[in-house]
């Protein structure tokens, strides 16, 4: 919830450079407006898309989908925010929020949801803050 409320008051700094974190130290992975990325993120700290992404994305700390952003994924994190749109379930240890203008088609996984006005969603909200496992075509092949 922290990002959502910084949007507003970052939004011309992040035209200019990196977002920040709702810490106030930069975003430490960055996908930008003008970026297409396929493939699995992991991180220690905040993610933010503002890009097109397929793939998964999981996070120790803050995942934002931004506005505009356009994210295919299995999301991950302690929170997650999305502002932009996204296809795919989401898990969060803390909270997930939809801000306005989000469009999510995929279940979320957490205790604790927001949906603003303005916010679309079309999925299940299930308690607990862990995603099923993958099965059938989908899912990755086992490497041992």
């Amino acid at each position: 919830m922290r990002f959502l409320r910084q949007i507003g008051e970052n939004a011309a700094r992040r035209r200019r450079g990196a977002p920040q974190s709702s810490a106030g130290a930069p975003v430490s992975t960055w996908i930008g407006g003008e970026t297409r990325m396929e493939g699995r993120i992991a991180s220690d700290s905040d993610i933010c898309i503002q890009g097109d992404f397929e793939g998964e994305i999981e996070a120790s700390a803050e995942i934002l989908i931004s506005e505009g952003a356009r994210v295919r994924a299995r999301v991950s994190a302690q929170s997650v925010v999305v502002v932009g749109s996204l296809e795919g379930p989401i898990a969060a240890s803390e909270v997930a929020e939809l801000g306005a203008g989000a469009h999510v088609v995929g279940d979320i996984h957490c205790d604790r949801v927001a949906l603003r006005p303005g916010a679309e969603f079309d999925g299940s909200i299930v308690g607990g803050d862990s995603l099923p496992e993958r099965t059938g075509p989908e899912a990755p092949e086992s490497v041992e």
